[in-house]
């Protein structure tokens, strides 16, 4: 048996096998076109904030697009968003492509469209963002890591970093870090677009280890990041010899100007005098001004003279015969910041003497002597001496002169009469007296006459006290020496 097919057969043949094709499910082998953007290599973006896109012939599956898209650079994956616009995906990088990185981008892998075509990518894609310029580098710093410097920018203390390119130079300013370096204390120079120079405006630490880092947040003018970190240090330990206090003198100031006074320390120290201080090495004066001081305590101030030599001026003389320590501490450091280490004490005993009454003449008659007088001298003029003279019951008065042991100067001649007191002791009822004159016969004798006296019986003797004050607040030369300590004098006015 034979079988003809004519060319309706045919035709209704074609039609039945495309009817069941369609019927039967059989998969669309039809690729899926789709775009990248950028489209060729090593294409630079726009800006940092410009997107790298795929677009597709038609609407995608998109979670299964997304997970074979993959951008990364030398730094590893690259985070960012993704945004679909229709059949379009757009990709971010987070925070903006980082300028004169090379990024890439691979599209790898199976995806599907929603019309149930299946599809296999394998396209890889490198681009830069704002400019393809190379990364900065640091080409030559100083201090070498690890070299030796002193504590000042003269002493080598100065930081200097070269660069590759130009910088932006508030990234780089951020971006560096010097340990143990306040930022209100660094001072930046750039010498130029390229080179900047970091010093510290208060001295180092001497034998100090200071390290400094650039932070990868350092950027070329271009804003193209440092290819890596920096790191380096140097120690403050090129000056070696410790500073030493050479001597402690007495200083004495004529015409604003403090000499030597070539005399000991221990026993030359007088009135007047500062304490003068030579050291073995030039100072840092904040440092020498705070580190000098004197026990017991004796309050003054510190000047320096020459970057040596430091004067300290008492605010009041020492006390005479009395034991002082000047200290000098160990903290005390030179201009390269190093210290004495150890305390620096000598002890010294001023050479100012003590002023002494040495005698009181007491006379009751007009002429201020005689038989009725009486006086004291030496070692009798004591605290509670007694002298007798008579007064006369008609005149009432008694001359004291008072005779001291050192010249008094003429601003002290107008002070003592007015501490000298004189008063009636006993009985109670006695008057008070008066003060008739004041005559300064020498520099050391004083004589002051008082009125009002009256002369007491053997029955009722009648005792008048003469009161002379002492220590630094009593009565004084006006060259520093004192009395040491108060008199009572006792006077009985004898009839």
């Amino acid at each position: 048996m034979s079988i003809r097919l004519n060319k309706t057969s045919l035709c209704s043949g074609a039609c039945l096998f495309l009817t069941v094709f369609m019927n039967c499910n059989f998969m669309d082998l039809r690729p899926i076109k789709y775009s990248i953007t950028p489209s060729s290599q090593n294409t630079i973006l726009a800006s940092a904030e410009t997107p790298v896109s795929i677009q597709f012939e038609t609407e995608m599956r998109r979670s299964e697009v997304e997970k074979i898209l993959n951008v990364s650079s030398g730094a590893g994956q690259t985070e960012g968003d993704i945004i679909w616009q229709a059949n379009k995906l757009l990709f971010y990088a987070a925070g903006g492509w980082k300028p004169g990185v090379r990024y890439t981008l691979k599209f790898e892998g199976v995806f599907f469209a929603k019309d149930g075509r299946e599809d296999k990518a394998d396209d890889t894609v490198h681009f830069y963002a704002a400019t393809n310029s190379k990364a900065p580098v640091i080409t030559n710093f100083s201090p070498a890591d690890g070299e030796s410097t002193g504590v000042t920018p003269q002493g080598g203390a100065r930081l200097s970093l070269l660069f590759s390119c130009d910088m932006n130079k508030i990234s780089v300013e951020d971006a560096l870090v010097i340990e143990g370096v306040n930022e209100t204390d660094r001072r930046i120079v750039w010498i130029s677009g390229h080179e900047v120079e970091v010093t510290s405006i208060q001295k180092l630490n001497a034998w100090t280890n200071y390290r400094w880092t650039l932070g990868k947040e350092a950027l070329s003018a271009e804003g193209v990041a440092i290819s890596k970190p920096y790191s380096a240090a140097f120690i403050t330990n090129s000056d070696m010899v410790l500073p030493k206090v050479q001597r402690v003198f007495p200083m004495i100031n004529s015409g604003n100007y403090w000499s030597d006074t070539g005399l000991s320390i221990r026993t030359g120290l007088g009135f007047g005098h500062g304490i003068g201080i030579d050291f073995s090495k030039d100072m840092d004066a904040g440092s020498a001004l705070r580190g000098v001081q004197i026990e017991p305590a004796l309050q003054g101030r510190v000047e320096q003279l020459t970057p040596r030599r430091f004067v300290f001026i008492p605010d009041k003389a020492p006390e005479p015969s009395k034991r002082y320590m000047i200290v000098i501490r160990g903290e005390t450091k030179d201009s390269f910041g190093l210290a004495l280490n150890d305390d620096y004490k000598i002890d010294f005993i001023p050479d100012i003497k003590f002023l002494k009454v040495k005698s009181i003449y007491a006379s009751g008659s007009a002429t201020g002597s005689g038989a009725d007088d009486d006086y004291i001298e030496d070692a009798a003029v004591t605290d509670g001496a007694l002298l007798q003279p008579r007064i006369s019951a008609a005149d009432k008065n008694c001359i004291l002169e008072i005779e001291f042991s050192m010249a008094i100067n003429a601003a002290q001649k107008a002070v003592i009469p007015n501490l000298v007191n004189f008063a009636p002791h006993f009985p109670q009822s006695l008057r008070r007296t008066d003060t008739q004159s004041i005559n300064w016969k020498s520099d050391f004798i004083l004589e002051i006459e008082f009125v009002n006296l009256v002369p007491g019986t053997a029955a009722v003797p009648h005792y008048y006290k003469l009161n002379i004050p002492g220590g630094s607040s009593g009565i004084q030369n006006g060259t520093g020496d004192y009395l040491e300590n108060s008199l009572s004098i006792y006077l009985e006015a004898r009839p």
